[in-house]
């Protein structure tokens, strides 16, 4: 079994700070035999990260211990298998794009709702449930009554605030997977002169911990190859990344070409390939033998017109 942690800090650093801490944790994480992927920027960390226990263990000690981040959020889960592939550390203009880079909070704010607290607020007259997800996320599960604003990119979201009928005095509830995505979310909508936003405190799935699955629908998308995990916190046994487009699907195929069994998302279904090289190789063999057929009609009309049946005798009188 791996432990599985995921976790955020805003934090300002310098463009040496960065570089070297990137540097320390793509090292340091190999070495405990880690896989995952961890964001850095000047604005802190973002990272899914998984391992042993104690691996996971030590690997945390950097951020609490060796560079004084006191209070890491940290949420938890586990599987039965590898969630990825390697280990990868990358460099970003920010943890969560919102392309903003200036847009980050200092410090934890009172906007931030306890699982138990959001669920009660869900109830109270007026108040407007905002999915801050983008619509492939979406798609999988929500929260009974919340507003989905058909957003491809988290970048899209101060357009979509702009392009509402929100009222600039309502109270808005927020959540995203882990909670990142609202922390900028909130500063954008206070900067547009929104008053009571919040955001459910460690996002989805530490709803899913404290909480449970009450007054959600679904699953939840994940960016790691358990695709969803169910409010229970297990991994999806329902969806599967589509090979042809990386979103989730759910849609049964046995491949045209070599029988493999994969899930594909319902835009590429009607595909019946388990990959991209296997739909590239049917193409092939298909352009082939519609070339082969072609050869053989300008064949077959060449030849008809060199050996005309000859005329009768008395057709020739």
């Amino acid at each position: 079994m791996y432990r599985i942690v995921s976790f955020y800090v805003f934090t300002k650093q310098s463009d040496a700070e960065v570089r070297e801490r990137a540097d320390f944790l793509r090292t340091r994480g190999q070495g405990l035999g880690l896989r995952g992927l961890v964001l850095v920027s000047r604005e802190g960390f973002n990272q899914t990260v998984t391992g042993s226990d104690s691996s996971v263990d030590e690997y945390l000690r950097i951020f609490t211990e060796q560079w004084g981040m006191k209070g890491v959020e940290v949420k938890y889960s586990e599987s039965d298998r590898w969630v990825f592939p390697r280990f990868k550390v990358k460099i970003k203009a920010e943890i969560v794009s919102l392309r903003r880079p200036d847009l980050a909070p200092e410090r934890k704010t009172d906007r931030h709702l306890s699982p138990q607290a959001f669920r009660e607020a869900m109830n109270e007259p007026g108040a407007v449930l905002i999915d801050t997800r983008n619509s492939y996320e979406t798609a999988l599960g929500t929260f009974e009554g919340a507003v989905d604003p058909g957003i491809e990119h988290f970048s899209e979201f101060p357009a979509f605030v702009d392009q509402s009928d929100l009222k600039k005095d309502a109270k808005i509830l927020m959540y995203c997977t882990g909670g990142i995505r609202c922390e900028k979310a909130i500063l954008s909508m206070q900067e547009k002169g929104f008053t009571e936003v919040f955001q459910l405190d460690g996002g989805i799935l530490n709803y899913f911990e404290q909480v449970g699955g009450d007054r959600w629908n679904g699953e939840c998308f994940l960016f790691d190859h358990r695709v969803a995990v169910t409010p229970d916190l297990k991994p999806s046994k329902r969806f599967g990344l589509c090979p042809h487009c990386g979103d989730p699907g759910d849609q049964e195929v046995t491949c045209l070409r070599c029988q493999t069994s994969r899930r594909l998302c319902e835009r590429c279904a009607p595909k019946n390939t388990c990959s991209k090289n296997c739909t590239a190789i049917l193409e092939n063999q298909s352009a082939r033998h519609k070339h082969r057929i072609k050869i053989r009609s300008r064949k077959s009309a060449s030849d008809g017109s060199r050996h005309e049946p000859p005329r009768s005798r008395e057709a020739n009188s």
